[in-house]
């Protein structure tokens, strides 16, 4: 009796510690997978101010081969750029560094919800490793728990002669009530 009795402990226990070390191994899991997913975020984010970088300067370069279009249109017709024409070219330039500074604000607006999100996802994975780790403890608590719980067997307890006026001991050490079957169920600390 007492070998399956330690076979059940030992069995018991490492049955506990599977299930604490497979939270920790879930919660690596999660975690390792957050910083894959957040370090892609932190990419596109990076590709995403690099393609920008590079769609402006195409901007900036039509933009000022634009106006030297414009310019030497001007020039091969005798109009000098001042006033009106002169005018018209310098408001097309605001509208095309306007257009150009918007790209930009969008540009960086994609970035930063990029980097935020890539944050999101780092926190996300510390949650999930801390919480498979508690649940692998809890699992382990639970498996220890549930097995003392059937191995422990509790004694019947056997009320006290000397303190109960109910009970007379006999010579083979059992007790027997002296009252009636009425009083078993009406009386509340009968049993």
């Amino acid at each position: 009796m007492a070998f399956f009795t330690l076979a059940s402990l030992i069995l018991t226990a490492a049955s506990a510690a599977t299930s604490i070390y497979s939270g920790y191994q879930q919660g690596e899991m999660a975690e390792d997978q957050a910083e894959y997913e957040a370090t892609l975020k932190q990419q596109q984010a990076e590709m995403e101010a690099q393609a920008r970088a590079e769609e402006q300067a195409a901007e900036t370069r039509e933009a000022e081969s634009r106006r030297a279009l414009v310019e030497s249109q001007y020039a091969n017709s005798g109009v000098l750029l001042q006033g009106t024409p002169n005018d018209m070219l310098l408001a097309q330039t605001r509208i095309d560094a306007e257009n150009i500074a918007s790209r930009d604000y969008v540009s960086q607006m994609r970035q930063q919800a990029l980097r935020s999100e890539a944050m999101n996802i780092q926190n996300l994975g510390e949650y999930r490793k801390k919480t498979s780790i508690q649940n692998g403890w809890i699992k382990g608590a639970n498996t220890l728990l549930s097995t003392a719980a059937t191995m422990y067997t509790p004694k019947k307890s056997v009320p006290d002669p000397t303190k109960t006026s109910s009970y007379t001991h006999k010579e083979d050490n059992i007790f027997t009530y002296k009252g009636s079957a009425e009083d078993l169920w009406t009386s509340p600390g009968a049993m």
